[in-house]
Protein backbone atom coordinates (compact mmCIF):
# COMPACT_ATOMS: atom_id res chain seq x y z
CA UNK A 1 0.00 0.00 0.00
CA UNK A 2 0.87 3.48 -0.62
CA UNK A 3 0.61 4.35 2.98
CA UNK A 4 2.43 1.93 4.16
CA UNK A 5 5.45 2.65 1.86
CA UNK A 6 5.46 5.83 3.47
CA UNK A 7 5.52 4.96 6.75
CA UNK A 8 8.21 2.81 6.09
CA UNK A 9 10.26 6.03 4.58
CA UNK A 10 9.63 8.11 7.06
CA UNK A 11 10.82 5.45 9.59
CA UNK A 12 14.20 4.95 7.75
CA UNK A 13 14.59 8.76 7.81
CA UNK A 14 13.74 9.47 11.49
CA UNK A 15 16.57 6.36 12.05
CA UNK A 16 19.44 7.52 10.03
CA UNK A 17 18.62 11.25 12.02
CA UNK A 18 19.24 9.64 15.19
CA UNK A 19 22.27 8.00 13.96
CA UNK A 20 23.74 10.79 12.31
CA UNK A 21 22.91 13.21 16.00
CA UNK A 22 24.41 10.25 17.75
CA UNK A 23 27.45 10.26 15.57
CA UNK A 24 28.26 13.91 15.76
CA UNK A 25 27.53 13.82 19.42
CA UNK A 26 30.69 10.95 19.72
CA UNK A 27 32.88 13.00 17.41
CA UNK A 28 32.36 16.14 19.11
CA UNK A 29 33.88 15.21 21.96
CA UNK A 30 36.67 17.02 20.47
CA UNK A 31 34.64 20.31 18.98
CA UNK A 32 33.38 22.63 21.09
CA UNK A 33 30.81 23.64 18.94
CA UNK A 34 28.76 20.42 17.83
CA UNK A 35 29.91 18.09 21.17
CA UNK A 36 28.28 17.38 23.83
CA UNK A 37 28.50 19.02 27.27
CA UNK A 38 31.47 17.95 28.96
CA UNK A 39 31.31 17.00 32.96
CA UNK A 40 33.76 17.89 35.28
CA UNK A 41 36.88 15.36 35.35
CA UNK A 42 35.89 12.82 32.39
CA UNK A 43 36.43 14.73 29.42
CA UNK A 44 32.78 14.62 27.88
CA UNK A 45 33.01 10.46 27.89
CA UNK A 46 30.21 9.80 30.10
CA UNK A 47 27.86 12.33 28.69
CA UNK A 48 29.01 10.93 25.01
CA UNK A 49 27.60 7.43 26.22
CA UNK A 50 24.31 8.63 27.45
CA UNK A 51 23.55 10.50 24.66
CA UNK A 52 24.03 7.15 22.45
CA UNK A 53 22.26 4.95 24.82
CA UNK A 54 19.47 7.63 24.30
CA UNK A 55 19.40 7.18 20.73
CA UNK A 56 19.33 3.73 20.63
CA UNK A 57 16.15 3.20 23.19
CA UNK A 58 14.45 6.32 20.90
CA UNK A 59 15.47 4.14 18.05
CA UNK A 60 14.26 0.57 19.65
CA UNK A 61 11.16 2.71 20.71
CA UNK A 62 10.18 3.49 17.20
CA UNK A 63 10.70 0.24 15.77
CA UNK A 64 8.11 -1.26 18.26
CA UNK A 65 5.62 1.30 17.05
CA UNK A 66 5.88 0.40 13.31
CA UNK A 67 5.53 -3.09 14.36
CA UNK A 68 2.31 -2.05 16.40
CA UNK A 69 0.81 -0.01 13.24
CA UNK A 70 2.07 -2.17 10.72
CA UNK A 71 0.16 -5.43 12.30
CA UNK A 72 -2.78 -2.79 12.38
CA UNK A 73 -2.49 -2.12 8.68
CA UNK A 74 -2.18 -5.90 8.04
CA UNK A 75 -5.05 -6.83 9.54
CA UNK A 76 -7.25 -3.24 8.37
CA UNK A 77 -6.29 -4.96 4.67
CA UNK A 78 -7.10 -8.25 5.67
CA UNK A 79 -10.98 -7.02 6.34
CA UNK A 80 -10.48 -5.05 3.44
CA UNK A 81 -10.05 -7.86 0.85
CA UNK A 82 -13.06 -9.72 3.22
CA UNK A 83 -15.36 -7.02 2.26
CA UNK A 84 -14.83 -7.15 -1.65
CA UNK A 85 -14.98 -10.51 -1.42
CA UNK A 86 -18.61 -10.10 0.07
CA UNK A 87 -19.54 -7.32 -2.56
CA UNK A 88 -18.57 -9.54 -5.12
CA UNK A 89 -21.21 -12.35 -4.21
CA UNK A 90 -23.84 -9.65 -3.65
CA UNK A 91 -27.38 -9.98 -4.90
CA UNK A 92 -29.45 -6.48 -4.27
CA UNK A 93 -33.27 -6.92 -4.94
CA UNK A 94 -34.80 -4.18 -7.26
CA UNK A 95 -37.95 -2.12 -6.07
CA UNK A 96 -40.94 -3.51 -8.11
CA UNK A 97 -42.22 -0.67 -8.85
CA UNK A 98 -45.15 -0.17 -6.98
CA UNK A 99 -45.76 3.58 -5.34
CA UNK A 100 -49.63 3.04 -4.50
CA UNK A 101 -49.81 2.05 -0.84
CA UNK A 102 -53.16 0.61 0.28
CA UNK A 103 -52.23 -0.21 3.77
CA UNK A 104 -49.50 0.98 6.20
CA UNK A 105 -45.94 -0.41 5.54
CA UNK A 106 -46.70 -1.94 2.61
CA UNK A 107 -44.96 -2.09 -0.75
CA UNK A 108 -46.43 0.69 -1.96
CA UNK A 109 -45.40 2.82 0.93
CA UNK A 110 -41.87 1.44 1.46
CA UNK A 111 -40.95 1.06 -1.62
CA UNK A 112 -38.30 -1.04 -0.30
CA UNK A 113 -35.32 -2.26 -3.06
CA UNK A 114 -32.58 -0.43 -5.37
CA UNK A 115 -33.86 2.13 -6.87
CA UNK A 116 -34.56 1.59 -10.86
CA UNK A 117 -32.22 3.89 -12.48
CA UNK A 118 -33.42 6.68 -14.78
CA UNK A 119 -33.79 6.11 -17.94
CA UNK A 120 -34.16 2.39 -16.78
CA UNK A 121 -33.54 1.10 -20.69
CA UNK A 122 -31.77 2.72 -23.97
CA UNK A 123 -32.44 1.02 -27.39
CA UNK A 124 -28.89 0.30 -28.63
CA UNK A 125 -30.91 1.27 -32.17
CA UNK A 126 -29.37 -2.47 -33.51
CA UNK A 127 -32.50 -4.75 -32.41
CA UNK A 128 -31.15 -4.91 -28.62
CA UNK A 129 -32.18 -2.79 -25.71
CA UNK A 130 -29.90 -2.75 -22.56
CA UNK A 131 -31.24 -2.58 -19.03
CA UNK A 132 -29.71 -0.59 -17.23
CA UNK A 133 -30.64 -1.99 -13.91
CA UNK A 134 -29.43 -5.58 -14.12
CA UNK A 135 -26.85 -4.44 -16.93
CA UNK A 136 -28.72 -7.52 -19.52
CA UNK A 137 -29.00 -7.05 -23.10
CA UNK A 138 -32.98 -7.76 -24.18
CA UNK A 139 -34.42 -8.54 -28.06
CA UNK A 140 -36.15 -5.09 -29.09
CA UNK A 141 -38.94 -7.29 -30.75
CA UNK A 142 -40.94 -9.15 -27.83
CA UNK A 143 -42.94 -10.33 -30.40
CA UNK A 144 -40.32 -11.90 -32.94
CA UNK A 145 -40.65 -15.45 -32.17
CA UNK A 146 -43.60 -18.00 -31.14
CA UNK A 147 -42.95 -21.85 -30.28
CA UNK A 148 -45.46 -24.50 -29.16
CA UNK A 149 -42.48 -26.60 -27.26
CA UNK A 150 -40.11 -25.76 -24.60
CA UNK A 151 -37.46 -27.40 -26.37
CA UNK A 152 -38.15 -25.21 -29.11
CA UNK A 153 -38.32 -21.99 -27.16
CA UNK A 154 -34.23 -23.42 -26.13
CA UNK A 155 -33.86 -23.95 -29.92
CA UNK A 156 -34.88 -20.84 -31.01
CA UNK A 157 -32.79 -18.59 -28.29
CA UNK A 158 -29.42 -20.68 -28.85
CA UNK A 159 -29.59 -19.82 -32.36
CA UNK A 160 -30.25 -16.66 -32.64
CA UNK A 161 -28.16 -14.21 -34.94
CA UNK A 162 -27.17 -11.15 -36.29
CA UNK A 163 -30.09 -10.43 -39.22
CA UNK A 164 -32.79 -12.32 -37.68
CA UNK A 165 -36.13 -10.19 -35.47
CA UNK A 166 -34.26 -6.47 -36.91
CA UNK A 167 -30.88 -7.62 -35.25
CA UNK A 168 -27.56 -5.83 -36.51
CA UNK A 169 -25.51 -6.33 -33.23
CA UNK A 170 -23.35 -8.63 -35.35
CA UNK A 171 -24.29 -11.54 -32.70
CA UNK A 172 -23.70 -15.32 -33.43
CA UNK A 173 -25.73 -18.18 -32.78
CA UNK A 174 -24.72 -19.10 -28.86
CA UNK A 175 -24.83 -15.44 -28.04
CA UNK A 176 -28.57 -15.15 -27.18
CA UNK A 177 -30.24 -17.44 -24.89
CA UNK A 178 -33.07 -18.44 -23.26
CA UNK A 179 -33.58 -15.94 -19.72
CA UNK A 180 -34.10 -18.03 -16.31
CA UNK A 181 -37.36 -17.50 -14.71
CA UNK A 182 -35.48 -14.41 -12.60
CA UNK A 183 -34.27 -12.66 -15.15
CA UNK A 184 -37.53 -13.06 -17.24
CA UNK A 185 -39.67 -11.47 -14.16
CA UNK A 186 -36.41 -8.47 -13.28
CA UNK A 187 -38.43 -6.88 -16.55
CA UNK A 188 -41.67 -6.81 -14.34
CA UNK A 189 -43.73 -3.53 -13.36
CA UNK A 190 -45.68 -4.67 -10.77
CA UNK A 191 -47.74 -1.04 -11.12
CA UNK A 192 -48.85 -1.60 -14.85
CA UNK A 193 -50.78 -4.26 -16.38
CA UNK A 194 -50.76 -5.35 -20.45
CA UNK A 195 -48.10 -4.83 -20.91
CA UNK A 196 -46.54 -5.11 -17.18
CA UNK A 197 -43.22 -3.67 -17.94
CA UNK A 198 -41.52 -0.48 -16.83
CA UNK A 199 -43.24 2.90 -18.45
CA UNK A 200 -41.69 4.34 -21.14
CA UNK A 201 -40.07 1.63 -22.55
CA UNK A 202 -38.50 0.66 -26.17
CA UNK A 203 -39.38 -2.44 -26.53
CA UNK A 204 -41.81 -3.87 -29.14
CA UNK A 205 -44.57 -6.23 -27.87
CA UNK A 206 -48.31 -6.70 -28.95
CA UNK A 207 -51.70 -6.40 -27.32
CA UNK A 208 -51.82 -9.99 -27.15
CA UNK A 209 -50.08 -10.78 -24.19
CA UNK A 210 -48.83 -14.20 -23.97
CA UNK A 211 -46.93 -16.51 -21.54
CA UNK A 212 -43.09 -16.39 -21.87
CA UNK A 213 -41.05 -18.98 -21.45
CA UNK A 214 -38.01 -19.70 -18.99
CA UNK A 215 -35.48 -22.27 -18.76
CA UNK A 216 -36.37 -22.15 -15.04
CA UNK A 217 -37.70 -26.05 -13.94
CA UNK A 218 -40.78 -26.53 -12.15
CA UNK A 219 -39.01 -28.43 -9.72
CA UNK A 220 -42.34 -30.22 -7.79
CA UNK A 221 -43.00 -31.86 -11.13
CA UNK A 222 -39.66 -32.70 -12.19
CA UNK A 223 -39.07 -34.60 -8.76
CA UNK A 224 -42.12 -36.73 -10.15
CA UNK A 225 -40.25 -37.61 -13.08
CA UNK A 226 -42.20 -34.68 -15.58
CA UNK A 227 -41.10 -32.10 -17.40
CA UNK A 228 -42.74 -28.57 -16.28
CA UNK A 229 -41.04 -25.03 -17.29
CA UNK A 230 -41.73 -21.72 -15.70
CA UNK A 231 -43.64 -19.19 -18.34
CA UNK A 232 -44.10 -15.32 -17.15
CA UNK A 233 -47.42 -13.31 -17.87
CA UNK A 234 -46.86 -9.71 -18.22
CA UNK A 235 -50.48 -9.28 -19.02
CA UNK A 236 -50.87 -9.31 -15.00
CA UNK A 237 -47.72 -9.81 -13.47
CA UNK A 238 -47.98 -12.89 -13.41
CA UNK A 239 -45.87 -16.45 -13.79
CA UNK A 240 -47.00 -20.34 -14.13
CA UNK A 241 -45.80 -23.65 -14.75
CA UNK A 242 -46.04 -25.19 -18.39
CA UNK A 243 -45.67 -28.80 -19.34
CA UNK A 244 -42.60 -28.86 -21.66
CA UNK A 245 -43.47 -30.86 -23.98
CA UNK A 246 -46.81 -32.45 -23.72
CA UNK A 247 -49.45 -32.38 -27.01
CA UNK A 248 -51.96 -30.87 -24.71
CA UNK A 249 -50.58 -27.07 -25.37
CA UNK A 250 -49.55 -28.03 -28.89
CA UNK A 251 -51.79 -25.58 -29.86
CA UNK A 252 -51.12 -22.80 -27.68
CA UNK A 253 -48.25 -20.62 -28.49
CA UNK A 254 -45.52 -19.17 -26.14
CA UNK A 255 -43.54 -16.44 -27.07
CA UNK A 256 -39.51 -16.60 -26.31
CA UNK A 257 -37.73 -13.34 -25.51
CA UNK A 258 -34.35 -13.76 -25.88
CA UNK A 259 -31.62 -12.07 -23.33
CA UNK A 260 -27.84 -11.81 -23.79
CA UNK A 261 -25.53 -10.94 -21.00
CA UNK A 262 -23.51 -7.09 -21.88
CA UNK A 263 -20.59 -7.30 -23.75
Amino acid sequence: MRANRYLHIAVIGVTVLFFVLCQTATAGSHNKRWGPPKKPGNHGLPGCLAKVSKCKFKVWKLRNIVATQQETIDQQAARIEELEAMLENFAAVPQTGQTTSWGERDDGELQMGVQWPDPRFTDNGDGTVTDHLTGLIWLKDANCLRVWRWSEALEASNNLAHGQCMLSDGSAPGDWRLPNVNEQLSLMDYSHYGPSLPMPNPFIIDGNIENFWTSSMFQIAVDHGDCWVWTVYFGQSGMRPVQCEDDEFERIFHKVWTVRDAD
